[in-house]
């Protein structure tokens, strides 16, 4: 399997303008008519500077400035083609969207669509299956930017022995091993009840996904120490590990699984993997992605260890696992909106969140 499928999925660091207006332009050589690219990040973050490199990568002359207040600018390409830029600051919701008469811009087949602020909007209400979504940070550094190109379809379909070919090539320890399947039930479970409401998920994505979100999870383990692990270590299999925590540094393990199976070929399962993190539910984007990433953030949120417990129970233990791997002040404000999560997916499939252990009793 080949990890070089797409050299423009994953985690970027740039430390200066010059080198995220270079990212946008690497991003345009990807990019068709009909294609749209989703930009998050706060005010003042760069997501003009990368809109400015991505059109002079299509060929634009002219200088891109963000329409505020127009809402969007287009620029005419080659070919009868053209780039719509967006900026979507000012509007509440689609609704907002669609009364502008915006949506029909984005339709055109010959328009590359780039959008700022585009959580503004509920992708769901326009069922896209093609589009780039790229997060951008700032860090004391730089600017840490995280894309996902989700512009071509998966490699080959999700099978439910997927995941094993994945985890047997970078040997996950065995006790995180069992910590994922338990995530894994938890979350096929809950993808079922969707299904008995009527409510469309794919559950061998979902279930593949859990299987694999910890898949690297020894890039940013605390103690790394093969005296320490409960089991003894086999020298291959420590020696992918030294490996993979000396290529990854520094970086956080969900986002390198993703990176890892979305270089692959396979950007939806790895948008999944790569939505489990801790914070994730925080970014502006979160409400925007689909319930297959939901589920599975959820149901990681439901297992410690192995063994399936109450959602407060977890956050306790997660607060104290994700110290120093995720900003504090974050941490500690967390519960409230996971625990707001918890109460939409229940609230859809009509059944007390304590039940779950029963019904995933019940399947074994």
């Amino acid at each position: 399997m080949s990890e070089k499928k797409s050299i423009l999925y994953g985690e970027f660091f740039t430390k200066s303008a010059e080198e995220t207006f270079a990212l946008g332009r690497k991003l345009a050589r990807e990019l068709k008519p009909g294609h749209k690219v989703f930009l998050y990040g706060e005010l003042g973050v760069g997501k003009t500077v990368f809109t400015r490199g991505l059109a002079q990568g299509l060929g634009v002359k002219e200088k891109i400035k963000s329409p505020t207040y127009v809402y969007v600018n287009l620029y005419y390409l080659k070919n009868g083609l053209r780039l719509a830029h967006f900026d979507l600051y000012r509007l509440s919701n689609t609704a907002d969207f669609m009364s502008l008469g915006l949506a029909e811009i984005w339709a055109d087949p010959k328009t590359i669509s780039v959008l700022e602020w585009g959580d503004r909007i509920q992708l769901a209400d326009f069922n896209l299956q093609k589009f780039a979504a790229i997060r951008i940070r700032s860090t004391k550094e730089g600017r840490k930017i995280w894309l996902e190109n989700l512009l071509q379809p998966e490699k080959k379909n999700i099978s439910e022995k997927f995941a094993q070919v994945w985890i047997d090539k970078y040997c996950t320890p065995i006790h995180v091993l069992a910590h994922s399947k338990m995530v894994a039930c938890v979350a096929g479970v809950i993808a079922d009840c969707f299904s008995q409401r009527g409510i469309k998920v794919d559950k061998v994505l979902i279930e593949q996904a859990a299987l694999l979100h910890d898949l690297v999870r020894v890039v940013d383990f605390k103690i790394f120490d093969s005296d320490k692990f409960p089991y003894k270590v086999p020298k291959k299999a420590w020696t992918i590990y030294e490996k993979l925590r000396l290529k990854y540094h520094g970086r956080h393990h969900a986002n390198v699984a993703a990176e890892i199976l979305g270089r692959a070929g396979y950007p939806r399962l790895a948008s999944v993997i790569a939505a489990h993190r801790f914070l994730r539910i925080f970014d502006s984007d979160f409400k925007n992605l689909g319930w297959e990433e939901k589920i599975v953030y959820y149901a990681d949120k439901r297992v410690k260890h192995d063994q399936i417990v109450s959602l407060k129970e977890r956050l306790s233990d997660g607060r104290k696992r994700n110290r120093g791997l995720e900003p504090e002040k974050d941490i500690q404000c967390s519960d409230v909106v996971i625990m707001k999560l918890e109460k939409e997916i229940f609230d859809l499939i009509k059944i007390k969140p304590e039940e779950i252990s029963l019904l995933v009793n019940s399947v074994d």
